[in-house]
């Protein structure tokens, strides 16, 4: 899940460059697709890339993680699913 064009057109890139053929890829805010478009319990492993990079004060409303999205991504999550931090 990805809304930066030009990070979704890097993804396709070296995922065509890689052969991979099993891609699902979203453009569209995260929060939105954990909470309406992912089906309870059909993640294997989510990894959150740089989730966080807002480290003032007055920006922590833009934080992904946060008690709402943790609640989204535990719905979603498959039993022993894992969620990775890079």
């Amino acid at each position: 899940i990805e809304v930066h064009e030009p990070g979704v057109g890097h993804c396709l890139l070296k995922a065509g460059d890689a052969g991979i053929t099993n891609l699902r890829l979203i453009m569209h805010d995260a929060v939105e697709v954990l909470a309406g478009m992912i089906p309870p319990a059909s993640l294997a492993r989510v990894n959150l890339y740089f989730p966080d990079p807002w480290p003032k004060k007055r920006h922590h409303k833009r934080r992904f993680v946060n008690a709402e999205t943790v609640g989204h991504l535990a719905r979603t999550l498959r039993p022993g699913g894992l969620v990775t931090r890079w």
